[in-house]
């Protein structure tokens, strides 16, 4: 398979809480809730969680950056989601769709500050 990302993904673990937007009827029950990412770039993350979010469903993500010691929040659309675990837990691909220049410059840092 043919890597599609235009952006590099790195590997690290941050602690993020996400909150559905999205007024989907399968969507609205969800409570705010924790994750962990896997892999983070300039233009999406990928999280781990215990929470099925249907695909398309629009989120915010508060990512708690360890390295830089910043907290951003990214509001992203949920691109894909996996299974794992006889759906005990989930991997979500969430694409960002708010790309302002100042939490773009924080990831930046984030990501590739040594």
């Amino acid at each position: 398979m043919t890597e599609q990302r235009r952006q590099k993904r790195i590997a690290q673990e941050n602690k993020v809480t996400v909150h559905v937007l999205d007024k989907q009827p399968d969507a609205l029950s969800i409570p705010p809730f924790f994750a962990l990412t896997k892999d983070l770039s300039l233009e999406g993350v990928k999280i781990i969680t215990e929470n099925k979010i249907p695909t398309d469903t629009l989120v915010k993500v508060e990512l708690v950056l360890e390295k830089t010691r910043k907290i951003i929040c990214l509001t992203g659309r949920v691109k894909w989601s996996r299974s794992l675990y006889d759906e005990e837990v989930y991997e979500l691909g969430i694409e960002y769709v708010d790309q302002q220049p100042r939490k773009i410059i924080a990831l930046l840092e984030h990501l590739y500050r040594k």
